[in-house]
């Protein structure tokens, strides 16, 4: 008689109880939202969500990595990594999304388009990737390229010769 409990007043006549604990074995899902997304220089900031399959009774860590050609002078990623610390999209208890913020700086610097990466890190014991695990932003420069320059003085010969300038 488990715990002390008294299920049957006739000792001859046993009761059984069946107690049937059903647990869900299945990992989690975790994806991003953006696959490929466009913004201007001047855009501020652009976000890219994480979702998860279901919610969880505990908070989920999902590591992920920043890449791409624009760096530190281009665009703040947040949360950020401290430390020695990996970057990581935090799911609080009960809740399906998270969010990755990136701050694009608007510089004067005519530099061409310039891309931030994210990439979700795998953990086969904790969650499985969807298939939209990584997402590329694509910032499209706002700075005109301009070429001048001063000439203070041109003899040209009146035979024709060419005149070359080069700046």
């Amino acid at each position: 008689q488990p715990l002390g409990w008294n299920l049957s007043s006739n000792p001859a006549t046993p009761t059984v109880m069946h107690l049937f604990i059903h647990a869900t074995t299945e990992l989690p899902t975790v994806s991003l939202n953006i696959i490929n997304k466009e913004v201007s220089e001047n855009v501020g900031t652009t976000t890219v969500t994480g979702t998860l399959s279901r919610a969880l009774t505990s908070e989920l860590r999902v590591p992920y990595e920043v890449g791409g050609t624009a760096d530190s002078n281009d665009r703040t990623v947040t949360p950020a990594a401290v430390g020695n610390a990996k970057r990581e999209l935090k799911f609080p208890a009960g809740q399906t999304t998270a969010t990755i913020s990136v701050a694009v700086i608007d510089d004067s610097l005519a530099e061409g388009d310039e891309t931030v990466t994210v990439t979700l890190s795998t953990n086969v014991t904790a969650y499985t990737l969807g298939s939209a695990n990584s997402s590329v932003i694509k910032i499209k420069d706002n700075d005109a390229v301009s070429v001048g320059f001063t000439v203070a003085k041109v003899d040209v010969w009146e035979d024709g010769t060419e005149l070359i300038v080069t700046a």
